[in-house]
């Protein structure tokens, strides 16, 4: 299709003026994420930075928090703003600095919010008490709203057993017992309830094989005891491992790397793994599009609070185990 005459792309020039000077006009999203989230998850932090679009009606301001500062550096560049005749909405805190910051999304009852009327959105949040109902008023009367949206890897986590146990049970049926396992630290976005749904999808998948399971409890040593347990693990006949420990994941994935055996991780990280069949990744996008779904005048449809992991299927594997996995991860909604 050719482009509009010219006369015709002025006139839309002072349309298009008027549209974005009234971006802001709804107020401000303040982001503001310590540099521990950032680091954790950089996408999740651009996502959320980025704020919700040029033509949504908000502007976005951003703040990152050192380690050694307090949380009360937050307070005072929300002090500056308002003082400054700014007209601040809504506050994004990672979970480390909505936790600092006093008001009832920490303890149900009538403690004040520190952050006045704003409306408290908070990514990845999963401790305490989850606070008002989105839309409400605080229990004291004096508080924000609250809305929280995390990830949820249970789903992934059974997609990925079900793939894992199936794969297994079509190399069984070439004769031998080979076996898959699973390498596991617990932690808040990756708890025990994920690891018993991977566990009962690979056991419904495989006929009644039961993945072996190496836990490991948190360390200082993160690398060298991932490397000790994958060690352990290969002394079996396994033939798929999923690595989801958080620390130590880099070091269990370069250890496992061997012919013969098809690797999946829970990794959200930036880094490039051409030995893996698989990864889960949270879904940031839809972490941030939900937050933002709660802000005034987004509507008032159901939004979701649990947002689903994501399973994605190695690019172009780089291996035969990657290879021989895909179709196992494919025929089980991976993407």
């Amino acid at each position: 299709m050719p482009p509009p005459p010219r006369n015709a792309r002025l006139a839309l020039l002072p349309a298009l003026a008027l549209l974005l000077s009234s971006c802001g006009s709804r107020g401000t999203i303040l982001v503001y994420l310590d540099e521990a989230f950032a680091a954790a998850r950089p996408d999740l932090a651009r996502e959320l930075e980025a704020g919700p679009g040029p033509f949504s009606g908000y502007r976005v301001e951003t703040l990152r928090l050192k380690l050694s500062e307090s949380p009360g550096a937050a307070l005072e560049a929300l002090d500056s703003l308002r003082a400054d005749g700014g007209k601040p909405v809504a506050l994004v805190a990672s979970p480390l600095l909505a936790a600092a910051l006093p008001g009832p999304w920490r303890l149900p009852g009538t403690e004040e919010s520190s952050i006045g009327e704003l409306l408290l959105l908070a990514p990845e949040w999963r401790g305490g008490a989850a606070g008002p109902e989105l839309g409400q008023a605080s229990p004291s009367g004096r508080g924000p709203s609250f809305a929280r949206a995390a990830s949820d890897p249970r789903p992934a986590y059974a997609a990925a057993g079900a793939a894992a146990g199936a794969y297994i049970a079509s190399l069984g049926s070439r004769g031998g017992a080979p076996s898959g396992a699973i390498l596991f630290r617990e932690a808040p976005s990756r708890p025990r309830a994920a690891l018993e749904a991977f566990a009962s999808a690979f056991e419904g998948a495989s006929g009644g094989l039961r993945p072996l399971v190496r836990e490991l409890p948190p360390s200082e040593e993160a690398d060298s005891e991932a490397e000790a347990a994958v060690r352990e693990l290969l002394e079996a006949d396994i033939r798929f491992l999923f690595v989801a420990l958080g620390e130590g994941r880099s070091a269990a994935i370069r250890a496992a790397a061997r012919p013969g055996l098809a690797l999946g991780a829970d990794d959200p990280g930036p880094e490039d793994r051409p030995g893996l069949a698989f990864r889960l990744r949270p879904d940031d996008r839809g972490i941030a599009a939900s937050l933002w779904s709660a802000l005034p005048g987004a509507g008032n449809g159901p939004r979701k609070e649990d947002i689903g992991s994501r399973i994605e299927a190695a690019a172009g594997a780089r291996n035969p185990e990657a290879r021989a996995f895909s179709p196992f991860l494919r025929g089980l909604g991976g993407s």
